[in-house]
């Protein structure tokens, strides 16, 4: 009977998991947008543009490759 508990409406992995890879994928495209832009501010090699792109078109590749995955 104890054990019945866990299996009636426990879904592992459920809404929890999603959020943690939501909140983990924010932080790390901070960490990605604030890299770029410091590199950009202390080194003459990349410019503004090109800091502020770079975090964007990597996110952009990601959203797109798990998109395709969710559909199929």
């Amino acid at each position: 009977w104890p054990m019945d508990i866990w299996h009636q409406g426990a879904v592992r992995g459920g809404m929890g998991i999603n959020l943690m890879v939501g909140v983990v994928v924010g932080f790390t495209f901070v960490f990605f947008d604030r890299v770029f832009g410091t590199l950009a501010q202390t080194s003459g090699g990349l410019s503004p543009l090109m800091a502020v792109l770079i975090p964007n078109l990597i996110f952009l590749t990601l959203a797109i490759l798990l998109l395709r995955k969710v559909r199929s």
